[in-house]
């Protein structure tokens, strides 16, 4: 989906590392540490790696400092959930952490969000005599309520939504932009120094990551949130050509 932002922004490329020299290069760091690679049956290097990855793509604080990080390549849609007719809700997408927007493709239209404590007010939620094509929905869980309840199973319902990428494996790359790498291998490493209870380091590694990714803070928030523009289309022809409508 396209916005009036487009011609100002870099192409989004996936990072360069991968995920066995992330961890090859983690060791290095933490001086070659071999008791680190088997602890417990798991490598240890291969933990602090994944986790600071979810971390830097899941939190919008780091070390009492509000980030606000926009990563585009985590937003993402699924277009495979249909309703099932008398039944309330639909399944979150399961790589889900926040969702933006529902989408009605069979009837061409946005469904608005709702408030939890509007939806629980409804007292025709399960009656079949008031159920009709969803206009609301709000998410509990790993659902998402609509209302009123579908009254059909063929109603395709586009989930907007924003992802929590999966663990690496292997040699995967980041999803994120090259010059996320570095930032996940210097978060590893103070993961890992903070596991070990060495603290002073971890501490003057904190200061160091946060100035290394000052400058990037104003580029991954305020680039990507410049444009205001709903890029929810209002038609289906709108999502097949991958237009928006002002």
């Amino acid at each position: 989906l396209k916005d009036g932002n487009q011609e100002n922004r870099r192409t989004r490329m996936s990072g360069t590392w991968g995920f066995d020299e992330f961890v090859s290069y983690l060791k290095l760091q933490m001086g070659t540490r071999t008791d680190i690679e088997n602890y417990g049956g798991k490598n240890l290097y291969e933990t602090w790696i994944n986790m600071a990855y979810i971390r830097l793509t899941t939190r919008n604080r780091f070390f009492a400092v509000k980030t606000n990080f926009t990563f585009p390549q985590l937003e993402t849609v699924s277009t495979t959930i249909t309703t099932t007719d008398g039944t309330p809700y639909i399944s979150v997408p399961s790589d889900c952490m926040v969702v933006r927007a529902c989408y009605d493709f069979t009837n061409s239209r946005h469904i608005d969000q709702i408030p939890w404590r509007e939806y629980i007010r409804y007292t025709d939620r399960f009656d079949s005599t008031s159920e009709g094509e969803p206009n609301e929905w709000v998410r509990a869980g790993d659902s998402i309520y609509l209302h009123p309840t579908p009254d059909t199973s063929s109603e395709s319902i586009y989930v907007y939504y924003r992802k929590i990428p999966a663990v690496l494996t292997g040699t995967d790359t980041t999803v994120l932009d090259t010059a996320w790498d570095e930032p996940i291998l210097q978060l590893a490493l103070i993961i890992g120094k903070t596991w070990l209870k060495e603290y002073p380091e971890a501490e003057e590694m904190k200061k160091d990551w946060l100035d290394n990714v000052s400058g990037m803070m104003g580029i991954y928030v305020q680039e990507e949130l410049g444009s205001t523009k709903t890029v929810i289309p209002e038609s289906n022809a709108l999502i097949e050509t991958g237009g928006y409508r002002e």
